[in-house]
């Protein structure tokens, strides 16, 4: 497209004419307010700990972890015995019972409808092998 059909105002056209409008609009108070002292806001670091400070932080850090451990094998132990009791009743294995409590009842593993038939021979010889049934193929 040529520079003559572009919707620039006709007077500028050519850059020297821009040049000179650009130029006439920056003034001293443009330039004195551009080139004026920011104040940035920023976040000093805080003073470091002394060394009493330091072990007494360390020693609170210790007491909460030891809080906070014994309160997951409290609750670790209940539910296991919990997995327990409702394995007894209902003939299951305890590890059912995780599974639902933890994951929901969801199956994580999805289970192939269709058969491989190399694995099902793979597992045929190696049940076979674990028999003490030993078949050669050849």
């Amino acid at each position: 497209m040529p520079f003559y059909r572009c919707n620039i105002p006709f007077f500028f056209q050519h850059w020297s004419v821009y040049l000179v409008f650009l130029m006439s609009i920056i003034t001293s108070s443009t330039i004195n307010a551009a080139s004026s002292i920011r104040i940035h806001h920023t976040q000093h670091k805080a003073a470091p700990l002394t060394l009493t400070q330091k072990k007494e932080k360390a020693a609170q850090c210790e007491e909460n972890q030891a809080a906070i451990d014994t309160a997951v094998d409290e609750w670790f132990s209940s539910t296991t015995a919990k997995a327990n009791e409702l394995a007894a009743r209902f003939n299951k294995k305890p590890c059912y019972f995780l599974d639902i409590f933890f994951h929901g009842g969801a199956r994580m593993v999805y289970h192939h409808e269709k058969v491989n038939p190399h694995n099902a021979f793979m597992s045929l010889k190696a049940q076979e092998l674990r028999d003490g049934i030993f078949y050669t193929i050849f």
